[in-house]
C-alpha cells in the first residue's frame, strides 16, 4: 500500500488554481490510493462521496513559502449508516522536484545517530552498528545521515521502510540490528545511520476525527518549517510544494461512505 501511494503521489493533474491557492471542484481532481475505489459526485455542487477505505490526494499542488501563511480547509460528513466513521485531513508535502516528503523521512528518533561498524550487503538482514544503546524495535533506519547533528540530511530518502525487529549487543562491544526483512541496498562501514519513526505518509493535522450526518468543517493554518518531525501548523522540512490529502473510511468498512466539499489550500494574509 505504501509503495502504491508513493508512486501515485507524484502524478500531476489539473486542479482549479485560484490566485495563490488550490480548490477542488471536480471528482477527477482527486486521486484515491486504491485504484478500485471511485470518487463520485454526491448530487450537490462541488460535493463528492467515497465508498471504501482509502487515502486521497489532489493531483496537483501549489508552491508554498514557509515565510508566508496558508490555510487548509474542507468539510466532511458521514454519508452512510455506518457508526463511528472517521476521517484524517491534511496536506501532501512535496520537495522542490515535487517528490513526496513522507513522515518517515523527517520524523527522527533523537539520540540514535551512529555508524555502521561493518559493510552491509544487499539482501542481508543484520546491520552492525557502533552504538545501538538508544535504538528501539519497530522503527526504521535511514542511511547517509548528517553526522554533525544539524539534520542537514532531512528530508532523508535513504530508507526502505523496513522495521527493526531486534537490537542486541555483540561480542565486539557493538550492536547487531536485525531488520524484519532483507534490505535491497548495500552500504559501506562508516556510513552514518539514524532511526526514524515510520510516520504518516501525508501530514495529517486532523487525525481520526469522528464524523456525523452533519457537515463538519476543518480549518488549519500553516506557517514556517519544522527542523524535524511532523509538527501541526508547520511544513515538513524541505517542503516547497503542497497539495490536499485525507484518509476516508478507515477500517475497511464495506458500506462506509464519506462525503466532502469545499476543499481548499490557499495563501492568507
Amino acid at each position: 500500500m505504501l509503495k502504491q501511494v508513493m508512486m501515485a503521489a507524484v502524478f500531476a493533474g489539473t486542479l482549479n488554481i485560484f490566485g495563490a491557492g488550490l480548490e477542488v471542484t471536480a471528482a477527477d481532481q482527486l486521486t484515491p490510493g486504491k485504484k478500485q475505489i471511485n470518487i463520485e459526485s454526491a448530487g450537490e455542487a462541488n460535493t463528492f462521496k467515497i465508498q471504501g477505505a482509502t487515502s486521497v490526494f489532489s493531483k496537483d499542488s501549489m508552491a508554498v513559502d514557509p515565510a508566508k501563511k496558508y490555510r487548509l480547509s474542507g468539510k466532511f460528513r458521514n454519508g452512510s449508516d455506518v457508526k463511528n466513521l472517521r476521517v484524517s485531513f491534511g496536506v501532501n508535502c512535496l520537495d522542490d522536484k515535487k517528490r513526496p516528503i513522507p513522515g518517515g523521512s523527517v520524523d527522527i528518533v533523537k539520540g540514535t545517530e551512529t555508524e555502521l561498524a561493518a559493510d552491509f550487503k544487499a539482501d542481508e538482514t543484520v546491520l552492525k552498528v557502533k552504538d545501538g544503546s538508544e535504538w528501539k524495535k519497530g522503527k526504521i533506519v535511514v542511511f547517509k545521515a548528517d553526522a554533525s547533528g544539524k539534520l542537514a540530511d532531512l528530508p532523508n530518502t535513504q530508507t526502505e521502510y523496513v522495521l527493526v525487529a531486534n537490537i542486541a549487543p555483540n561480542a565486539d562491544n557493538q550492536y547487531d540490528v536485525t531488520m524484519s526483512k532483507p534490505l535491497k541496498r548495500s552500504y559501506p562501514a562508516g556510513t552514518v545511520v539514524r532511526q526514524h519513526e515510520m510516520g504518516q505518509w501525508f501530514h495529517f493535522i486532523a487525525l481520526n476525527k469522528p464524523l456525523t450526518a452533519d457537515w463538519q468543517e476543518f480549518s488549519f493554518e500553516f506557517s514556517g518549517e519544522s527542523a524535524s518531525g511532523s509538527v501541526p501548523g508547520k511544513w515538513r522540512n524541505g517542503t516547497k510544494f503542497a497539495g490536499i490529502a485525507f484518509y476516508a473510511n478507515p477500517g475497511n468498512v464495506k458500506d462506509a461512505v464519506t462525503e466532502l466539499k469545499d476543499l481548499k489550500l490557499e495563501e492568507v494574509e
